[in-house]
């Protein structure tokens, strides 16, 4: 393999490592793009979305954050069989 190969292998790995990790949040403070002068379209009603109570256990997020990691496995394990060496005997 050559030089440039893993150093593209690394680089992309710590990059992947690197991303941070998606939260989005709704905005509290949105501004209001109505001007005086325009129509105004009815406002949405907010909908709300059922929160698990504290003390329980989602087992959703659990099988999101395990299906993460074993990405993560499978990433790393893909970048150690392609990058790493095959010895082979030298013949005489």
């Amino acid at each position: 393999m050559s030089n440039a190969t893993r150093i593209v292998a690394t680089a992309a790995t710590a990059l992947a490592l690197a991303t941070p990790v998606a939260g989005a949040t709704p905005a509290k403070d949105a501004p209001n793009h109505n001007s005086p002068g325009s129509i105004a379209a009815p406002a949405a009603q907010p909908t709300s979305t059922a929160a698990s109570p504290s003390g329980s256990f989602d087992w959703g997020d659990a099988a999101i954050g395990a299906g993460g990691v074993l990405g993560l496995i499978v990433l790393f394990s893909a970048g150690a069989a392609v990058t790493g060496r095959v010895r082979t005997v030298p013949t005489r």
